[in-house]
């Protein structure tokens, strides 16, 4: 009886141990793995390696990270680095969690603050270029025909020519006493129209300043 009790109490072990036996995921599936949860970033991955130490336990007892994927993300404004913990999940890999500046979080968590740290910056920018289109117009009666013209004149010593997620202004003034300042938001493209109540997601709704003041922003930005 105690025999048998054993073997089956090895089998058992053996079924575990198995199925914590994963491979390392590649550096491709840890691109793609993060490129999809950081939608619309450009991913480089720096390293993949297995965690130290890596210990085989079984989930009810702890579930650590598996692998750790160091990887730097561009394309929605200046370029980061994060490590993100990944581990195998039903036959997939799975990001458990990030670490950013020394703070853990998840993944979703991490690119919200990103993007509300974008959108804070970006309508900053913008105020700052109106105070600057301001000044201009009192002093000359009109505002800039384009933005580096404020530099050009003098009232700005250097015109951000981008909002803080990398994309380029729309501005437009078609005449002395009027202009329109926009940027197109998280997804760099004209739209979506914002929702009713905007506090501070979604971030690709375009924001508009008009003469010196946002005709469309979120009121959290």
């Amino acid at each position: 009886m105690r025999l048998f009790s054993n073997r089956i109490l090895l089998l058992t072990l053996a079924t575990l141990l198995v199925g914590f036996a994963q491979t390392q995921p590649t550096q491709e599936e840890a691109r793609a793995l993060l490129a999809e949860a950081f939608a619309g970033a450009e991913v480089t991955i720096g390293e993949v390696r297995a965690e130290e130490p890596r210990v085989v336990i079984p989930d009810r007892f702890q579930d650590p990270p598996r692998f750790i994927v160091q990887a730097t993300l561009s394309g929605i404004g200046d370029a980061f680095e994060v490590t993100a913990y990944v581990r195998s999940y039903r036959g997939s890999w799975a990001i458990r969690n990030v670490e950013y500046h020394g703070l853990t979080m998840s993944a979703d968590e991490l690119l919200q603050a990103i993007h509300n740290d974008r959108q804070r910056k970006t309508m900053s920018r913008m105020r700052d270029l109106a105070n600057a289109l301001g000044v201009m117009r009192l002093d000359t009666g009109r505002y800039a025909t384009y933005l580096m013209e404020l530099h050009e004149l003098g009232y700005m010593p250097e015109v951000p020519v981008n909002d803080a997620w990398g994309n380029a202004w729309s501005y437009e003034s078609p005449s002395s006493d009027t202009y329109e300042l926009q940027s197109l938001g998280s997804d760099g493209t004209h739209g979506p129209a914002p929702p009713s109540t905007w506090l501070q997601a979604p971030y690709d709704p375009d924001i508009v300043l008009s003469d010196g003041r946002f005709t469309q922003a979120p009121t959290g930005g």
